[in-house]
């Protein structure tokens, strides 16, 4: 057996019972990771944030982070006598002199904060993968501990997002008759989404701290398994004298 270098332990030093393996727990929070992204994306790419009553007949059909639907649909403070018809991308020429309306600062808000969130899910994931394909074991406590971070760095944001919408989508000063409208599934999906990360967030958190203590138990184990120099009282006295000797294994 090869002797360790720097104090630090060697795969190859290591039986292959005592090796360290994916655990139960990380790969549970990896799935529900993934998830909580999948969940983000529908959420974020769809236009079912907020829709009317169908039987109100209103002007406004319904609308996503990026999208808006109108029904024949004119704006009072708009001095052009123009119809606004079918669903089109918020940042298309269609929506240019009404982009201020659609667009409030509290909405801009909710998109960023959602941008935010979708960068930081994906480099959880990322994270995740590098240390279920094990590489960098040797910082594997401070890769975990990276992806718990960037995980609560995803569900932070996403819960501002989707609690600001809730407050203020009833704003009367964004669409009129706010009480024609309502809370459409793709919000609900976002809710769903915040909450998934948060559980992603905790289990990450956990598994830092269990890895922590598995590397710590590994660690002994393969310092009690090296050889000994014979300079103790109990290696210098006779082989017939000497009484049996046990050795304890930490247990991994």
């Amino acid at each position: 057996m090869s002797s360790l270098s720097g104090g630090s332990s060697r795969l190859s030093d290591i039986p292959p019972k005592y090796r360290l393996k994916t655990s139960y727990t990380l790969l549970v929070s990896s799935y529900v990771a993934l998830l909580a992204l999948i969940s983000l994306i529908i959420s974020f790419a769809s236009p079912y944030w907020l829709s009317s009553h169908k039987y109100t007949y209103s002007s406004f059909v319904r609308l996503g982070l990026w999208d808006f639907c109108f029904d024949r649909y004119r704006h009072p403070p708009y001095q052009y006598d123009e119809v606004f018809n079918g669903c089109h991308w918020i940042y298309s020429s269609k929506y240019q002199n009404i982009r201020d309306w659609l667009q409030p600062g509290w909405f801009m808000f909710v998109q960023g904060m959602l941008c935010i969130s979708l960068i930081f899910s994906v480099l959880t994931l990322g994270t995740i993968s590098v240390t279920i394909m094990h590489f960098f074991n040797r910082y594997v406590i401070a890769v975990i501990g990276s992806a718990f971070l960037m995980e609560v760095c995803a569900t932070i944001p996403l819960f501002l997002g989707w609690l600001v919408f809730c407050i203020m989508h009833s704003d009367r000063g964004w669409f009129m008759y706010p009480m024609y409208n309502h809370l459409d599934w793709a919000f609900y999906v976002a809710i769903l989404s915040s909450a998934l990360h948060m559980i992603a967030s905790i289990l990450l958190l956990y598994e830092t701290f269990k890895t922590r203590e598995r590397k710590q138990k590994l660690t002994n184990l393969v310092y009690n398994m090296q050889p000994r120099a014979p300079n103790d009282a109990y290696d210098s006295m006779p082989l017939q004298r000497k009484p049996e000797r046990q050795t304890h294994f930490s247990e991994v």
